[in-house]
């Protein structure tokens, strides 16, 4: 099997698409270099299957590809969303840690230190960085307002990403223990962390 030599690597991430043998060994032949397992999603056991591929996969064909395991972390969410929710640019939009059904005008976030932690000017990501808010207030309590940066479609439980604030939530949960030792067991080369905020989260995995 032709390898390309350069020194950019390909990383994919494997989900039900693509975690056949067949599929996964097309996707090598086309220079995929190392695939990371995104432990949000699946269960141990469907990350095991797609490690023993890929470990016949190196053993065959003499082959190096990488697995990366990448931690879940602590998710902060939107709540329920009401159907066809468009929020649009220059909207404001109230946000509470009080749970209720969202709207384009008020929605449910997860995370109840919400409201005393963010500062006006804060961005606030949702759905993957598709849609972006500014904080222009907060009340310290149960709500803070912002107006929308970047609009698009909004659906239920969308990840919520908030990348200037110090949150005092904790970086490495119970489930992200249990999957690390998994990944660890398995032999997975590299350990991805998705919710850093120091130094100091990357010490303590690289410790444990």
């Amino acid at each position: 099997m032709i390898r390309n030599n350069n020194r950019t690597k390909i990383i994919a991430t494997v989900g039900p698409a693509s975690n056949s043998y067949e599929t996964l060994l097309d996707l090598v032949k086309t220079g995929v270099d190392v695939f990371r397992l995104n432990f949000s999603h699946g269960t141990h056991n469907d990350h095991k299957k797609v490690i023993e591929h890929l470990r016949k996969i190196n053993k065959t064909y003499k082959l190096n590809i990488g697995i990366l395991a990448d931690l879940q972390g602590p998710k902060i969410r939107l709540g329920e969303v009401k159907k066809n929710v468009v929020l649009k640019k220059g909207d404001i939009i109230t946000l509470t840690n009080k749970e209720l059904a969202g709207t384009s005008k008020k929605l449910f976030v997860s995370y109840e230190l919400l409201p005393l932690e963010v500062e006006r000017g804060h961005r606030i990501l949702m759905d993957d960085g598709k849609l972006e808010l500014e904080v222009i207030e907060t009340d310290r309590k149960t709500q803070i307002k912002a107006v929308v940066l970047h609009g698009g479609p909004l659906s239920s439980r969308k990840g919520v990403n908030l990348p200037d604030t110090k949150l005092s939530i904790a970086s490495f949960t119970e489930k992200d223990a249990k999957d690390l030792k998994f990944a660890l067991a398995h032999k997975a080369n590299w350990i991805a962390v998705s919710f850093v905020r120091s130094a100091d989260d990357i010490a303590q995995l690289r410790k444990l």
